[in-house]
């Protein structure tokens, strides 16, 4: 999205000149940011395009006074997209806003954002206060200053909010709060749901990772309690919106309404920032299904997908239902360096990681930095496995694997080792820690690698990791289907993606093509 400019001293020529201004003043002000400092507050400023494809989230109604707030507000990217959308779609003739920042350094350029503000609604006619507040929001709004000096509530409140891990002692303080959650942003989020007035929005520009898995479940509860999504836009591309931080992660924008009803949510994506979106209206149990315990936020973004999740749904087994179980490789080698080995040698057993999975097959030992091999001793045992036949998921797989999930036989050793290494980057499926039958086994590595496996996992995930937790989540074919599909792999080894889709539409009811 683009701001196009009229003649001059037109409304839309002084908007597009105010957003180049804001623009230049953010790169410069990144230019001469403390890599250490970007670090530690977890900052990546927003871009003006993104920042009006997040502001173009907001559903917007003419009213008399708008309050707006930018948590985390940067040098005010976000607040002058927001601002220039009100002026230019003549919303309202008051806007007041409320700008916190840590950063201490950062502090002069919003403020000059914020008088830019004041001074472009002077020239179009719309009153514009602002409040500048040097402070930490999570000290902001926890506590006797949440009781003493509440921030009030606001209509809009749009955050691109810091990305870092939260610590022990941090969550604990946040706790009393109900703020507790894994990462600064999802606090972030928390906490802009609290300061909404009834029917306010938030639009916020975050990574997909709480979308799925157990590390975010919390979260999710208690942030889709307290607003409905209206509308997701997905970038397809993971390095198009933040390109000059450096920024790598899968992000999504997405908005949504403190104590709103539920009703079609407006899906979109698109390559980047300035490429046209596909567009897709999808009902609200699509996106959140009201039986899942879990609370995913699935995007099916093509008609493909809502027909795959149809068919997913209908699947009649969990885990459990199969008698089975998923767990994280125990082995933590960092910790017990001083017990691994290059190879195998006397008192040693096979040490398996992800770079052991390749093609399909387990390949063990290799030539590699990482050891293949582990003593068995005192400090080690409890760490081990029985020696049996496991199927293998990597928890991360690398670009260049064309699938999300990655799976694998391994067979028992040949030389009759009692125990078994598996690294912590390593899910195993087991039946109480012990080995699976051959026809399971092999049943469930197929169908872990099938397509349309894959394609339903991305709907809900946007990073290249698989959590025990997502492979408990996950719906699974009939047992005697597993094992039928099991039994029509011949050789111990997986074949091509054709022959894996192809044995999978064979066995699998539902799926034939």
């Amino acid at each position: 999205m683009t701001v196009t400019a009229g003649p001059p001293g037109s409304d839309a020529s002084m908007i597009a000149e105010f957003l180049s201004g804001v623009e230049r003043r953010r790169t410069e002000v990144m230019s001469h940011l403390d890599p250490k400092s970007q670090a530690a507050h977890g900052q990546y400023f927003t871009p003006v395009p993104a920042a009006q494809i997040i502001v173009s989230m907001f559903t917007l109604v003419e009213r008399d006074k708008v309050r707006i707030f930018d948590p985390g507000a940067g040098t005010g990217s976000l607040t002058a997209a927001l601002v220039t959308r009100l002026m230019g779609d003549k919303i309202t003739k008051s806007i007041e806003i409320v700008a916190a920042e840590i950063d201490a350094a950062i502090l002069p350029a919003l403020s000059n954002t914020l008088d830019d503000c004041v001074a472009l609604g002077r020239a179009l006619n719309v009153k514009v206060s602002t409040e500048l507040v040097h402070d930490d929001l999570l000290d902001m709004h926890v506590g006797l200053r949440r009781a003493s000096a509440p921030l009030g509530q606001f209509d809009l409140i749009p955050v691109n909010p810091p990305y870092y891990k939260l610590s022990a002692s941090q969550r604990a303080r946040l706790a009393p709060d109900a703020l507790d959650t894994p990462n600064i942003y999802s606090t972030f989020l928390l906490i802009a749901s609290d300061l909404l007035t009834d029917g306010g929005q938030v639009s916020a520009i975050t990574p997909r990772s709480f979308a799925n898995g157990t590390y975010f479940k919390n979260f999710r509860k208690s942030f889709l309690d307290a607003v409905t999504l209206d509308r997701i836009h997905l970038f397809d591309s993971r390095k198009s919106v933040f390109a000059d931080g450096g920024v790598l992660q899968e992000n999504i924008i997405f908005s949504a309404t403190k104590a709103g009803t539920r009703k079609d949510v407006l899906l979109s994506i698109s390559h980047g920032t300035d490429d046209d979106a596909t567009l897709r209206s999808v009902p609200y149990a699509e996106v959140v299904k009201p039986s899942d315990p879990d609370s995913f936020v699935r995007l099916p973004t093509t008609d493909e997908h809502s027909a795959l999740a149809t068919v997913f749904d209908r699947l009649p087994c969990d885990l459990p239902a199969l008698g089975v179980k998923a767990s994280t490789g125990p082995v933590v080698d960092f910790r017990l360096r001083e017990h691994t080995r290059p190879q195998l040698g006397r008192g040693c057993v096979p040490l398996l990681y992800p770079s052991n999975i390749f093609g399909g097959a387990v390949r063990w030992p290799l030539v590699r930095t990482k050891d293949q091999a582990i003593v068995v001793n005192d400090d080690t045992r409890k760490w081990l496995v029985a020696d049996g036949r496991f199927v293998l998921v990597k928890r991360f797989s690398s670009k260049e694997e064309r699938r999300r999930v990655v799976a694998a036989v391994y067979e028992p050793s040949e030389t009759a080792h009692q125990w078994l290494g598996l690294d912590n980057k390593l899910n195993f499926i087991h039946i109480n820690k012990n080995g699976l039958p051959r026809d399971l086994a092999y049943g469930l590595a197929l169908w872990l690698n099938s397509s349309v496996l894959d394609d339903h996992f991305r709907t809900f995930s946007g990073h290249t990791q698989v959590n025990v937790g997502d492979l408990k989540s996950m719906r699974y074919p009939s047992l005697d289907n597993l094992a039928a599909l099991g039994a029509a792999l011949t050789l111990d080894a997986m074949p091509e993606q054709g022959v894996i889709d192809a044995l999978v539409a064979q066995h699998v009811d539902g799926f034939s093509s």
